[in-house]
């Protein structure tokens, strides 16, 4: 078992390379019910958030779910969110394990009183992301009477006497599926159901090896005490509308480093949080924030903060792995 902000999870079921490819070529279960969640509701919901987040809320559609993030007043980030809209009177939010209750002040901080309700629901649901090529067809199982979900959107409704939430993200090159939350005392039940008509159980390696092998980084392991763009979320925030931190974010000195992924070019050690990346002068260009050995590619995978000059797709450089300089590439997000 492993400990993700004081959730009991599971680090594995059966085994890494099992679980890691069911969600590659199949389709596997994960345990989400740790990550943050929250409802909010009011005439001033909209307003609320187009004020704290950096993309344009008031465009999003009724029944639509995208990234964004939260900055505080210095422009650095406080949590990437995925930001689900019922209405422009409801919506709900989805964030790390890590940032709960920094998110919670911050919404709070920053809502109109008597206008907005804001509550953290993350104790009351239970949540389990299916991931993979097959994710669909155990949807149409498991719930044979509702539409599988189109990408980007987001369902909340009352199913089987229940409150349920359903969202799916954009597709990214190698991984499709969605996230479905329920009422927690009905989260075995329904984790169960997904089981029997084939989702796989994955735990905690296996889904830290899928987001290394895209290149996502973790609010809790990467991006902390970062600007958007050290952090290659730049694209999260809008150019042309006011939010909070904006001001600063934009008028901060031009960073000379960016969180960029990075594939080993040959098998070795697990690349580790802390080891130095050096370019081929063997002068030291960047740390690893994390990493894993991908059981896809049989190669080491990792985000390292790396000097700009280093970052673009294709740049060779090495990883210092116990000692040994291990050759590794920058590669693209999602593309590894």
């Amino acid at each position: 078992m492993g400990n993700e902000e004081g959730w009991n999870m599971p680090r594995r079921y059966t085994n890494l390379v099992d679980e890691h490819l069911a969600a590659r070529s199949a389709c596997g279960i994960f345990d989400i019910s740790h990550l943050s969640k929250f409802s909010i509701q009011g005439k001033a919901a909209e307003a609320l958030l187009d004020k704290i987040c950096c993309n344009n809320v008031e465009h999003t559609a009724d029944g639509h779910c995208y990234d964004t993030l939260l900055l505080n007043r210095q422009g650095v980030i406080i949590d990437k969110i995925l930001l689900c809209r019922e209405n422009g009177e409801q919506y709900f939010i989805i964030g790390s394990a890590a940032q709960e209750d920094t998110v919670e002040q911050w919404l709070r901080k920053h809502l109109p009183p008597g206008e907005v309700t804001v509550q953290n629901v993350t104790g009351n649901l239970s949540a389990m992301s299916l991931q993979g090529p097959d994710s669909e067809a155990i949807f149409r199982k498991v719930m044979p009477d509702l539409e599988y979900p189109a990408e980007g959107s987001y369902e909340s409704m009352r199913y089987r006497g229940s409150r349920i939430h359903i969202v799916r993200k954009q597709k990214t090159r190698t991984t499709t599926g969605f996230e479905f939350f329920c009422e927690a005392n009905r989260g075995i039940a329904w984790f169960k159901s997904f089981m029997a008509a084939g989702a796989i159980p994955c735990g905690m390696d296996a889904r830290e090896c899928l987001r290394l092998e895209q290149g996502v980084a973790s609010a809790t392991h990467d991006t902390q005490n970062l600007t958007p763009s050290e952090a290659s979320l730049e694209h999260m925030c809008h150019h042309s509308k006011p939010y909070l931190g904006k001001e600063n974010y934009e008028a901060s000195p031009k960073h000379d480093k960016r969180l960029t992924p990075l594939r080993c070019a040959e098998e070795s050690d697990t690349p580790r949080k802390g080891d130095e990346v050096k370019n081929l002068y063997g002068q030291k260009v960047g740390t690893v924030t994390s990493g894993c050995i991908s059981p896809a590619l049989s190669h080491g995978v990792a985000l390292a903060m790396l000097c700009t000059k280093y970052s673009h797709p294709g740049t060779p450089v090495r990883i210092i792995i116990h000692g040994h300089a291990v050759p590794a590439v920058v590669t693209e997000a999602g593309i590894h």
